[in-house]
């Protein structure tokens, strides 16, 4: 009861950290335009950006940091699901209560739309409270799985299908992300077309619902996406015994995807850079600031939803909810021996017969 209190209050400090991380650079931009003259929107909107990307990775940081601590000092591999739920609970607590403070006056007014609130915490609690859960689960792995680099006669892109599946999951998130800007871009005006769902009196209402359905399709696509690469994995290949070469390949793979993600809705819509970030000379210092909070915000948690992974197969392989595995590996004398070391029926009556001879000789 005690560590799951402890849990609890754990995912509740990383919420609020994550929150005001989240909320502080919004807040703090408008004073400091007025307090000095040369700072105009333009450096402030990059600023913003760059604030919100530190803190999205001090958050990060210090959940991979308790799910290491935790199972240093408690071993919360064997209750990895209580410790995971523990967590998630203690942060949606923190979001809920905060969005319930927030939008209340709006909702006695009825100036916001139900669906478009229920949309809004829906994303947030995948976006903050989610990533969460993933990076301490991720830090869990880390202290529990061996990280030594282990050598292996296979090519380092193999096998081909970790590096490939991070840059989809990346990708795929980022095209869904955009998907609200898709169907503006197909209306040839403000709103989405007509022969799709509208929502409210205003075009406005419609796009905000839609942007907010966007994000949460985005952000379970991400974590689940990269979840299961990492359950794949650690089945399929038994990455559980080269962490350190998995993390590598998931994050080359999610590097390329977040970098090539956003082509496909340049190439739709038929955008610039320049057009995107604004003429003039700051456009390139505002893409890199939005690339940037891009590889942490996407494939950063690709790769930390698929070191989790990776640690929730080798957990349930390690207790036996997972199934058996009995990959057959080659024994030095060429026949087969199993990997759990267990003898078989034909290896005991080989050894019967093997001492039946020497004795006759």
């Amino acid at each position: 009861m005690r560590s799951d209190l402890r849990h609890v209050l754990q995912g509740a400090a990383l919420a609020v950290l994550a929150i005001a991380c989240t909320l502080g650079p919004i807040l703090v931009s408008p004073r400091l335009s007025s307090w000095l003259p040369e700072f105009d929107p333009a450096t402030g909107s990059v600023s913003v950006t760059l604030l919100a990307t530190l803190g999205s990775l001090v958050t990060v940081a210090a959940s991979v940091g308790v799910g290491y601590r935790e199972q240093h000092r408690h071993d919360v591999r064997r209750t990895y699901r209580e410790f995971a739920t523990a967590v998630g609970a203690g942060g949606a607590a923190v979001v809920v209560l905060t969005a319930i403070l927030a939008v209340r006056p709006s909702v006695s007014t009825g100036t916001v739309s139900p669906l478009l609130l229920v949309l809004v915490l829906l994303s947030v609690l995948v976006s903050m409270p989610l990533v969460v859960v993933v990076a301490a689960l991720a830090g869990v792995a880390v202290a529990r799985l061996p990280t030594e680099w282990q050598r292996s006669d296979a090519p380092f892109a193999s096998p081909l299908a970790v590096p490939v599946g991070a840059a989809v999951v990346a990708a795929g998130s980022m095209v869904v992300e955009s998907g609200t800007m898709l169907l503006v871009s197909l209306s040839g005006g403000f709103g989405v077309p007509d022969r799709f769902s509208q929502f409210g009196g205003a075009a406005m209402e419609t796009l905000s619902i839609y942007s907010s359905a966007d994000s949460l399709a985005s952000g379970l696509l991400l974590v689940g996406g990269g979840v299961a690469l990492g359950i794949y994995a650690v089945r399929q290949y038994d990455f559980d015994e080269s962490v350190r070469r998995f993390v590598v390949l998931v994050g080359v793979g999610s590097l390329v995807g977040t970098t090539a993600g956003p082509v496909i809705p340049a190439l739709v819509t038929d955008s610039t850079l320049a057009g995107t970030f604004g003429a003039g000379s700051r456009w390139l210092v505002a893409w890199v600031a939005s690339l940037a909070s891009a590889y942490v915000e996407t494939a950063l948690v690709v790769t930390l939803a698929a070191v989790a992974g990776l640690g929730i197969g080798a957990f349930e392989g390690e207790s036996g909810r997972g199934g058996p595995r009995t990959t057959a590996t080659e024994a030095p004398s060429g026949g087969v021996a199993a990997r759990n070391g267990a003898d078989t029926p034909d290896d005991e009556s080989r050894s019967e017969f093997s001492s039946a001879d020497e004795t006759a000789q």
